[in-house]
């Protein structure tokens, strides 16, 4: 406890492999969650639900980067 996350941003291509879109992210922790509803409008579904939703995660790595990790560990 924390639980650790290991965050790799990427993208599939149309040829079906995987591309880096930025560099690493060390392992890291969920440090805060918001929650925003009809954030553009107040209308709902007929069932009462939202019509959109935004999730907003903010993580805060484990460690800080040092001149090893971005030139040795590609950081």
């Amino acid at each position: 406890y924390p639980s650790i996350f290991d965050i790799i941003m990427r993208y599939r291509t149309t040829d079906g492999k995987y591309k880096k879109v930025a560099t690493q992210i060390l392992p890291s922790f969920l440090t805060g969650v918001d929650v925003n509803y009809n954030q553009s409008g107040m209308s709902f579904h007929s069932d009462g639900r939202p019509q959109e939703a935004s999730l907003t995660l903010n993580f805060t790595e484990e460690r800080t980067l040092d001149k090893f990790d971005v030139a040795e560990r590609g950081y």
